[in-house]
């Protein structure tokens, strides 16, 4: 394998140069370990900071990653062009069948999409009237929802819910609603 490497100079937005390893259409078998120091760093940003990679078209997608003190690592099975970036925007919450005072008594559940810009969604809880209840989730359609079960949640009454979304990198959204079932 004749393997190529090269440096060229940072993307705007980054912490790091971007770093060319190999080929990004050679298929890799077994996962390497990639690590990347920063060229410059803001305080207080470093558990936010991941290995992302660009290809051709510049769209950037988030390869994952640990700060472990004086880099980024990551385990990978491709090649291509990797530099550091920070999510420090939280997970986008958007309701589909739900806003505050919504009468839900004629519907089987509640459902949003949610998105997140780079690391992903990590965890998701919801709770209605300060209790657990499961939330499912759809990644292939970005979708969280949760099916009204009469065993638990009365019908007939008003209601509190609270959906807390989380990234890859701890970043939090919350989704408050009151509504009737």
């Amino acid at each position: 394998l004749f393997f190529r490497y090269a440096k060229t100079p940072a993307i705007p937005g980054s912490f790091s140069q971007t770093h060319h390893v190999h080929n990004r259409y050679v298929p890799v078998h077994k996962p390497f370990t990639l690590w990347i120091k920063p060229d410059s760093l803001p305080k207080g940003y470093e558990m936010n900071l991941l290995i992302a990679s660009i290809n051709e078209e510049n769209e950037v997608s988030a390869v994952g990653g640990k700060w472990d003190g004086k880099g980024v690592e990551v385990q990978t099975r491709e090649f291509g062009k990797f530099f550091i970036v920070a999510d420090t925007v939280p997970p986008e919450i958007r309701p589909v069948n739900i806003k505050n005072h919504t009468d839900l008594s004629g519907k089987s559940s509640i459902r949003f999409v949610v998105t997140d810009n780079l690391s992903g969604i990590h965890s998701y809880n919801g709770f209605i009237d300060n209790e657990w209840v499961l939330f499912e989730y759809d990644p292939k359609n970005d979708l969280v929802f949760y099916t009204f079960d009469e065993k638990r949640l009365e019908k007939g009454k008003n209601h509190e819910l609270v959906l807390t979304i989380i990234d890859g990198k701890d970043n939090i959204s919350v989704y408050y609603a009151k509504f009737y079932w």
